[in-house]
């Protein structure tokens, strides 16, 4: 029997419906602690609320952490740390945790200034998992991970192996095992299995409670990263897929009913 043109259009909206309402609420999958599209006005991030997750707090500085177009713009002249909790509180024994963002880091003149501006955050201001930007080897700039707050005391500190390019969007992991203490990170991996590096200079049994973006002071004229796209959770799957905003799911699903809508006209 043929579906009637209602028909398909019932089951179409029905779909849009249903992958709006996952998109617009990730904590059905069951793992996402924190999820930020970024999808504030202009302006500063402190004082807004993620679709998951705790409202942006500053734990230290005074030069906000600001919103662009939908990105979180860290600017490393400035000086304010954000966080957001975890919304279901403190990790504890047998927890693993990753947290994933898009970077793209501007074309610039500044020479890069190493720091990190990602990190897990506890209670008060211990920190792990934390990703620094520095000067490259080659390529523009490059990552590295560490548990600790130097990447050149030469006690497990890892970098990245590859250069990393100006203007160009990567999907940056990095995870936490509270059992082991183990510390890991990925640039655009397909799978948990693709490659990784582990810092080793790190502390098991770290009760961490939210993620962090930081503005290091490092003085006039340094670099600045732009992060979407944030979210942390208990699976590797769930952080590292980004999940677009619901508005931009929603589009994309009314643009396929659009083209169904052509295509039934045009093939009569």
């Amino acid at each position: 029997m043929r579906a009637t043109t209602s028909g398909k259009l019932l089951t179409c909206i029905a779909a849009l419906s249903l992958v709006v309402g996952l998109a617009g609420t990730s904590s059905v999958m069951g793992n996402m602690i924190v999820q930020e599209t970024f999808s504030h006005p202009d302006g500063n991030l402190t004082g807004n609320t993620p679709e998951i997750g705790g409202i942006w707090t500053t734990h230290s500085g005074t030069t906000a952490v600001a919103v662009v177009s939908g990105q979180a713009k860290l600017t490393q002249a400035n000086s304010e740390d954000t966080h957001s909790n975890f919304s279901t509180g403190p990790i504890g024994a047998g927890d693993k945790i990753y947290a994933a963002f898009d970077l793209t880091v501007p074309s610039q003149t500044n020479a890069i200034t190493a720091g990190y501006f990602v990190h897990f955050k506890d209670v008060g201001n211990f920190f792990g998992t934390r990703i620094w930007i520095a000067p490259p080897t080659t390529g523009n700039y490059k990552l590295v991970l560490s548990g600790d707050n130097s990447i050149t005391d030469a006690d497990g500190e890892v970098a990245w192996p590859v250069g990393l390019a100006f203007d160009t969007t990567y999907r940056i992991v990095g995870s936490y095992d509270y059992d082991s203490g183990q510390t890991k990170m990925w640039v655009d991996p397909m799978t948990e299995a693709s490659l990784s590096v582990t810092a080793t200079d790190t502390f098991a049994g770290d009760e961490f409670e939210s993620i962090s973006l930081r503005q290091f002071s490092a003085g006039a004229g340094t670099s600045m990263q732009l992060i979407d796209c944030l979210q942390v959770a208990t699976t590797f799957d769930e952080a590292a897929i980004c999940i677009p905003e619901p508005s931009t799911v929603a589009l994309m699903l009314l643009a396929g009913l659009a083209m169904l809508g052509v295509g039934r006209r045009t093939a009569r």
